[in-house]
C-alpha cells in the first residue's frame, strides 16, 4: 500500500486532532494552514510535531494570561518567518565576515 500513511505519521496526526479537540482549537483554520505550510516545508512527521507545538504554546498562554485564542493569519505568519529567515542569513553572512545589502 504505497498511500497509505506510516504508522508513525498515522499515530502522530490522530494525536495533533485529538490535542486541537481537547484544546477546543479544533475549528481554527489557521492552524490548519499553518500546518499545510509546515507539511511543505519540513514533511509530514515534522510539520505535525512543529504544529503540536504550536496548539501547546497557544494553550499554555490562553491559560496563563485568560485571554481569548487570537488567530494568526497565514500571510501574518509568512510575513514573520521571511523576517526571521533574513535575519538569520544576515547573522550568518555576518560570520563568514560579510554584509549583506538591501537591493
Amino acid at each position: 500500500m504505497p498511500n497509505s500513511p506510516s504508522p508513525s505519521n498515522a499515530v502522530a496526526f490522530d494525536g495533533l486532532f485529538y490535542l486541537k479537540k481537547a484544546s477546543g482549537l479544533e475549528a481554527c483554520e489557521d492552524i490548519d494552514q499553518i500546518n499545510q505550510f509546515r507539511r511543505a516545508k519540513l514533511g509530514p512527521s515534522q510539520a505535525t510535531v512543529a504544529t503540536a507545538h504550536v496548539i501547546a504554546r497557544v494553550v499554555y498562554c490562553m491559560l496563563k494570561y485568560k485571554v481569548e485564542y487570537e488567530p494568526l493569519s497565514v500571510n501574518e505568519y509568512q510575513r514573520q518567518y521571511d523576517v526571521q529567515q533574513i535575519k538569520h542569513i544576515k547573522k550568518r553572512a555576518a560570520k563568514f565576515g560579510f554584509q549583506l545589502v538591501p537591493a
